[in-house]
């Protein structure tokens, strides 16, 4: 007992080097440091089980610490208010561990940014177009009127995809100059505008300038399109594919691009297989030349990028492509997957096999409806649930109510009185042993004490004696 006692001291100050010199070693195991005896009293078992959990924890292991509070509950020695102080110390340590572990993941996070590149090509002049329509574009938000985005569409294709182009180029060259004005959806607006009339017409004329809004780096993009980014470039892309697989897979192999930028490609083939799962195939040989030349390249610094690769592990595990498995537990073995974005190995082969939430499967909308979903994107998930999603949440629901997940703490939360350890608590009965009856001594009746009465009025240190009689008469208690 003073063993365990001292190191509970050591223990308070976070000192675990004290505990091992004065074990030996880590408490793991009370039979370890005792090999002559075969037996053991509960208490000993109890205590040692005690500093072992508290030394887990102060070694950041709540899941070790776990395994030993199960074992205190088992033996039956600690009241259950103590076994709830311990259980909420394994919880405040679980919330510090995660906490930890997702700043570390954040602080080891291989992703690229990528830069701006057209510094030395900026221009306050407005670019010229063929079309004098597509001025319009600088004037409107997304409410832009109904006739006249039907006007933009039916202009002679060739100079309209070209009209097209140079509006999204003019995010680049004029960029300066717009950062210096104050946001206005009217005026800046007129990119996402070109990007729902080329998706509209499948417009593979603007690929090339799509892809160069796509290499500007990450504040430029955020700039433009911030959190919306998928909402404008995934539909292009699927509208794109699979005609345009080659060129989407030699933008990925290039350096010095924005994470973000890259995983709405990965996306868009996701969201384009769930709609034509015959594309499976194409899809499977695409990821598997791209995964292949990001292993054989992870020493590249301009193209490693962890962060996108566990984006597409993501986007894989939802089309089931099982044959990339090989390439998925290379990249896994080299720690090149951000396991705060995907999660472990272990997850994704789960994942694999059988998905626990219903893929994000979003639909490809015409160009009239796209508006309607960027003027209230609220408004149009309530009037357009996805029914996939809906079915799965109703037999969650149901499932929820039929299968009630009990944890096996659940115990500790019950409202009834504490009561004397003995196994009577605890549901296995494998070991019960008799508690120590704790009396507290009379004091002397001219030792100081103090008493709380029925009232809740308090007396501090008053001779014993002068309260003996109310103590006896049962109107105060000592305290």
């Amino acid at each position: 007992m003073g063993l365990t006692n001292k190191a509970h001291q050591y223990l308070q100050q976070d000192d675990t080097e004290s505990v091992e010199a004065l074990f030996g070693g880590p408490p793991t195991d009370i039979s370890l440091f005792y090999p002559d005896r075969s037996e053991f009293h509960v208490s000993e078992v109890a205590n040692f089980t005690h500093v072992a959990f508290a030394y887990d924890l102060a070694k950041n292991k709540p899941d070790a610490a776990e395994t030993r509070l199960r074992l205190l509950t088992e033996l039956g020695y600690h009241t259950k208010e103590q076994l709830r102080s311990l259980k909420q110390e394994l919880d405040f340590a679980r919330m510090r561990y995660n906490l930890s572990q997702l700043q570390e993941g954040l602080a080891n996070a291989i992703n690229i940014e990528g830069s701006f590149r057209a510094g030395n090509q900026q221009t306050n002049e407005p670019p010229v177009f063929q079309h004098p329509e597509i001025q319009w574009l600088y004037q409107y938000g997304y409410t832009i009127p109904t006739d006249k985005v039907a006007t933009l569409l039916a202009l002679p294709r060739p100079s309209l995809t070209t009209d097209l182009s140079t509006v999204l180029l003019d995010t680049i060259y004029r960029y300066e100059h717009f950062q210096e004005e104050d946001w206005d959806e009217k005026r800046h607006n007129f990119a996402s505008h070109a990007l729902l009339l080329a998706t509209e017409l499948q417009a593979h004329e603007c690929l090339e300038a799509v892809l160069e809004t796509l290499r500007q780096g990450g504040d430029f993009r955020e700039f433009w399109w911030g959190d919306y980014t998928d909402d404008f470039y995934v539909p292009y892309f699927r509208r794109l594919l699979p005609q345009q697989a080659d060129a989407l897979k030699a933008f990925m192999l290039e350096p010095d691009v924005n994470t973000y930028s890259k995983s709405t490609i990965s996306n868009a083939w996701e969201q384009a297989v769930q709609d034509y799962p015959e594309w499976k195939p194409l899809a499977q040989t695409w990821y598997a030349d791209v995964f292949a030349y990001f292993l054989n390249h992870a020493d590249d610094e301009d193209l490693l990028d962890a962060d996108l690769i566990a984006f597409m592990i993501s986007d894989v595990t939802t089309l089931h492509l099982t044959e990339l498995m090989p390439l998925i537990r290379t990249a896994y073995a080299r720690n090149l997957v951000t396991l705060n974005i995907q999660g472990d190995l272990a997850d994704v082969e789960r994942e694999m096999i059988k998905r626990s939430l219903p893929p994000d499967h979003r639909p490809l909308r015409s160009i009239r409806e796209q508006y309607e979903y960027l003027r209230d994107p609220s408004a149009w998930h309530k009037t357009h649930p996805d029914p996939e999603l809906e079915a799965w949440r109703e037999a969650r629901k149901e499932y929820l109510l039929n299968n009630p997940k009990e944890s096996e703490w659940d115990f500790l939360d019950d409202e009834d009185d504490d009561t004397p350890p003995n196994g009577a608590l605890f549901p296995s009965q494998r070991s019960s042993y008799p508690m120590p009856r704790q009396v507290q001594p009379t004091p002397g009746r001219n030792d100081k004490v103090s008493v709380r009465y029925t009232d809740g009025k308090v007396v501090k240190d008053v001779k014993y004696k002068k309260v003996e009689a109310d103590i006896l008469a049962g109107k105060c208690v000592l305290v």
